[in-house]
């Protein structure tokens, strides 16, 4: 009988906790576009500040705080004709721009070897057209030459 009261108990303990644990999740807006979320309490820590939900907030934060307020307006304003943003589609936003983002990096580094490609293979050129005139080169890299620089400066 006691096992059935304890179970009983533990039920009724997770169903709570599950309702209370999926309430509808507020934040407050303060004027300068920066986010916070309300715990316990009914409203924001200020007068200013405005109470959004969570749909609203899904909806605004991927842009600048400086205008997150107007796009909350708008958000408001044109809710009935917008496609709603839910917590799947920021994450795949998000992989998408970072993939967005590592494609470009592989790009510009591609670029950046290939104009150093070049360059050395300048250099090299310009080392061999420079060995028919002379009898010896000394190379110093410029990083040696850098440093030489900075000390003298001391």
């Amino acid at each position: 009988m006691s096992l059935i009261i304890k179970r009983i108990i533990l039920t009724i303990f997770v169903i709570l906790f599950a309702f209370s644990v999926s309430a509808d999740e507020r934040f407050c807006l303060e004027e300068e576009g920066f986010v916070y979320p309300l715990f316990d309490e009914k409203n924001c820590a200020n007068s200013n500040d405005e109470s959004i939900t969570k749909q609203e907030f899904i909806n605004i934060i991927n842009f600048e705080k400086e205008i997150r307020k107007a796009k909350l307006e708008e958000f408001r304003k044109n809710i009935e004709n917008q496609e709603i943003k839910t917590e799947k589609d920021i994450k795949v936003a998000d992989v998408e721009k970072i993939k967005k983002e590592s494609l470009q990096k592989i790009k510009n580094n591609k670029k950046k070897q290939e104009r150093l490609a070049r360059i050395e293979k300048r250099a090299q050129i310009g080392l061999e057209e420079l060995r028919k005139h002379v009898d010896t080169i000394i190379v110093i890299p410029n990083q040696n030459l850098f440093k030489i620089a900075n000390k003298q400066k001391f």
